[in-house]
């Protein structure tokens, strides 16, 4: 796991490298250009929060209907998915990584999702059984404005704080989906609390 991590650390700086030296639509393009193999989930997980936003800044849109197909099932299509980093730990990373890994593999309940046929709705798995309801759908991605499939917890019958939460996914690579959770701190406003992925 220490090598996945150093792995994921580094594809984080070659694409700040790659990013640092241009200005707008010129950044925009050399990022486009700037593709790092992500060989699975599970090499993210614990990985530094601005190495996570620079993977998801690289990340192309991700289709609901392909995410309805990942199982051979008309009903459910199971994702697994996994908790990857902690926004509010990214100032002290060196301290805390493996905190966070051992969090994410051992005591978060989280798994993954199950996605209703056709895509847009579904529930979040926790210990293996479906709990949470959610809907997805694209839009502009708060951290960046770019188009992300953004999934929503109000309007599905969840009670708060599930409904607080907003989450956005790109496709970084064959398989790999990641993006930023967010938690609703006002009406108006999101604070940026963790980074998540699946794989599909």
């Amino acid at each position: 796991m220490g090598a996945e991590l150093r792995g994921a650390e580094t594809m984080g700086a070659e694409l700040r490298g790659a990013s640092c030296s241009d200005d707008g639509a010129e950044r925009g393009a050399s990022r486009s250009k700037t593709m790092v193999r992500v060989p699975s989930l599970d090499a993210l997980v614990g990985a530094h929060p601005d190495a996570l936003r620079d993977l998801f800044d690289t990340g192309r849109m991700a289709d609901a209907t392909e995410l309805a197909t990942v199982a051979d099932t008309t009903k459910l299509a199971e994702a697994a998915g996994r908790v990857l980093a902690f926004e509010g730990l990214a100032n002290v990373h060196a301290l805390t990584g493996s905190f966070v890994r051992a969090i994410a593999n051992h005591l978060v309940p989280w798994r993954g999702g199950a996605f209703d046929a056709g895509g847009t709705t579904g529930r979040h798995l926790l210990f293996g059984r479906s709990a949470t309801r959610f809907r997805c759908e694209p839009e502009p991605s708060n951290l960046d404005g770019r188009t992300a499939l953004v999934f929503r917890h109000d309007g599905v019958g969840n009670l708060w704080p599930a409904t607080s939460f907003v989450c956005e996914l790109r496709r970084v690579d064959e398989g790999v989906l990641i993006g930023p959770g967010f938690r609703r701190a006002s009406k108006d406003k999101l604070a940026l609390a963790f980074w998540w992925g699946i794989e599909a």
